[in-house]
């Protein structure tokens, strides 16, 4: 089966038929709150809805360049405050010592729970900071390790559905379809959040 076909019955198969939609040759929910929701405060949320929020407000800019085109933390450090409404916001990236932020962790934060658990076992609306192989970076990150953020969209028994930004270095916003074994493969670790 083709990770297209697969990233196409994930979505099936948590409902997203009716109502996604094609976004840069990537596909997008489109969610709209209601008014009484819409006035709601951030913590008057559940969980779930919380991380429903960031996921729908993280595919708004889905085959964008934001502000120009922004890298995957700054863009999520955009995403989380617009989908609280400024009530959360995203902590800096722990500094590893020689001069880089590629650190698969993150600052404290009263707004942030930060774990590690199995990544087949990620919720949609959590996110992930990882440190990624790369062989394009290396004068950059002072390695071939980079950091990447991304947003969990949601997960199958195959992989994840992801939305992110410069995933392939050109600074544009997409969500696209990770296997588990390319995760496996190009993570050397990682992180997982959830926001409060």
């Amino acid at each position: 089966m083709s990770v297209e076909a697969t990233r196409r019955g994930f979505l099936r198969q948590l409902g997203f038929g009716v109502g996604v939609v094609a976004l840069g040759g990537s596909a997008g929910l489109l969610m709209k709150p209601t008014v009484a929701e819409a006035a709601m405060p951030w913590h008057g949320y559940s969980q779930a809805q919380r991380n429903s929020m960031i996921i729908a407000r993280g595919l708004q800019d889905a085959g964008k360049k934001v502000n120009g085109g922004i890298e995957c933390k700054p863009w999520v450090q955009i995403v989380v405050p617009d989908a609280s409404r400024s009530v959360v916001y995203v902590p800096r990236t722990i500094n590893n010592g020689i001069g880089y932020s590629n650190d698969q962790r993150w600052e404290p934060s009263p707004d942030v729970v930060g774990w590690c658990k199995p990544i087949r076992n990620v919720v949609p609306g959590e996110t992930l900071q990882m440190s990624l192989r790369t062989t394009t970076r290396q004068a950059r990150t002072g390695g071939f390790w980079t950091p990447h953020t991304a947003i969990m969209v949601g997960v199958s028994s195959s992989g994840m559905q992801w939305v992110d930004s410069n995933f392939n270095e050109d600074l544009t916003v997409r969500s696209h379809f990770v296997l588990f074994s390319y995760f496996t493969d190009k993570v050397m670790a990682y992180s997982v959040y959830y926001f409060l």
